[in-house]
């Protein structure tokens, strides 16, 4: 049996490990708040579209993927005899996760399936590229299906995710702060420093600098 990782595209995992079909994706919906038009992330809008759209001031929200669409990638792996290892985006900011434990209630349910392992990351993005790319690498020496699941275990448990917003014009938009806080923060060129709280996966502040240098 192949062990299979699935990932929601909120993992931002590089593109020709997908086309390659190295790992499977389950793409989040991005919406055109300005035009009402629904996309597949990855499929439909490229991310190099994405940014110079914001940058033209398109404001996009998303959408967690639906369960039915875990259903169908976990459904079509296991009928090729593969063991999903499902990395799902933090359950602190995103749906994710529940639709994915959903569709794997769904297929015990209907085949008393137990070859699909789902796991919150508590993290995002690149984060959860990482820890991918790295338990990938793991898979390919050949290592058990339990090593791999402790493997996973002890990447997540790692990881910390920290980030600047450097430019708060796209939370404003998208409805995160309000627009005096944004403008205050401009003003005085108040750059905030980010994280994931390891204990709820939830996106916090967690200090602050004015200027760029000091951030970092």
């Amino acid at each position: 049996m192949t062990i299979k990782i699935v990932l929601d595209s909120g993992s931002d995992i590089p593109s020709t490990w997908i086309d390659q079909e190295i790992m499977k994706i389950v793409p989040l919906t991005v919406i055109d708040s300005n035009k009402g038009i629904e996309y597949k992330d990855y499929y439909d809008l490229s991310k190099e579209e994405l940014y110079k759209n914001m940058k033209e001031g398109t404001v996009y929200k998303t959408s967690q993927p639906s369960p039915e669409s875990f259903y169908e990638v976990f459904k079509e792996e296991i009928e090729k005899g593969n063991i999903v290892l499902c990395l799902a985006m933090s359950s602190g900011i995103s749906g994710t996760y529940q639709s994915a434990q959903i569709a794997y209630q769904k297929l015990k349910d209907e085949n008393n399936e137990d070859n699909v392992h789902i796991f919150d990351t508590k993290g995002a993005s690149g984060g959860v590229s990482l820890i991918a790319v790295q338990l990938q690498k793991y898979i390919d020496q050949g290592h058990s299906l339990e090593d791999v699941k402790k493997y996973a275990e002890f990447l997540i448990d790692n990881l910390n995710s920290l980030f600047c917003a450097e430019d708060l014009v796209y939370l404003y938009r998208g409805g995160r702060i309000s627009k005096a806080a944004k403008i205050v923060t401009g003003v005085l060129d108040i750059k905030p420093a980010m994280r994931i709280n390891k204990e709820n996966g939830k996106l916090e502040s967690y200090d602050k600098a004015r200027g760029e240098t000091k951030v970092y």
